[in-house]
């Protein structure tokens, strides 16, 4: 059984409930996911980190981070330890300082890279997606990086942001036959026929058995496309 790390947005008031009572805190956390659950809130008071929490900790050990955002600054008296040690939290004083901290050292490309791979493979598709566009900003000519957030946001559907990541990579010389299967998949999710029956095609051409699932898909929807556009 592995530990997650899990991370609560509290008010004042709060926090001084959690401080005279720390068993509120499994009342809190299980109120906030409902919430979340029930409406659409674009600044969820409740985030997991599922099993990445000991990797973001090396990363900010790494760069020398001076706020413990992984596991919290100040103790909780009397909080029960629900698996890797008892909880902690920041003050609102530490949480601006941990801020400043991340915005001051937003040029370390490895960190920003890798923390995206973390929150892709957490499905957490947009927020990877924006870490990969900050490693882009980093390195303008990272083929790794574009390659990645082009791949994201496909699967994120979003596939005009992820056709113009795929047009940086041509414009890289970097162009694969990968990269025609996702732009031909993403123009065919548009609507746009002719050019997704073209990329098909050109994918096909260009893939010769290199991907056998993805020339099966590729050949069955070029089959119809041929079709819906006339072609012969």
């Amino acid at each position: 059984m592995s530990t997650v790390g899990e991370y609560l947005r509290l008010t004042p008031e709060e926090l001084n409930r959690v401080l005279d009572d720390p068993e509120v805190i499994a009342e809190l956390v299980e109120q906030f996911i409902e919430c979340e659950e029930e409406v659409d809130d674009s600044e969820p008071r409740h985030h997991d980190t599922d099993v990445a929490w000991a990797a973001l900790e090396f990363l900010l050990d790494r760069i020398g981070f001076p706020v413990d955002i992984v596991r919290g600054e100040e103790d909780i008296p009397g909080a029960s330890d629900w698996g890797n040690g008892p909880h902690r939290y920041l003050t609102s004083d530490q949480v601006s300082h941990a801020a400043q901290a991340l915005a001051a050292a937003p040029k370390d490309f490895e960190l920003r890279l890798f923390y995206a791979r973390l929150l892709r493979d957490q499905r957490k598709f947009v927020d990877a997606a924006q870490q990969f566009f900050a490693a882009t900003q980093i390195k303008p000519d990272s083929v790794e990086a574009w390659n990645e957030l082009a791949a994201v946001l496909i699967v994120d559907a979003q596939y005009p942001q992820g056709i113009a990541a795929l047009e940086r990579l041509r414009s890289l010389g970097a162009e694969t036959s990968a990269h025609l299967y996702l732009r031909a998949m993403s123009l065919d999710h548009l609507h746009q026929n002719k050019e997704a029956l073209m990329y098909y095609e050109k994918f096909l051409a260009a893939s010769q058995g290199k991907s056998p699932d993805e020339e099966f898909k590729a050949r069955q929807r070029a089959r119809i496309l041929q079709k819906e556009t006339g072609k012969r």
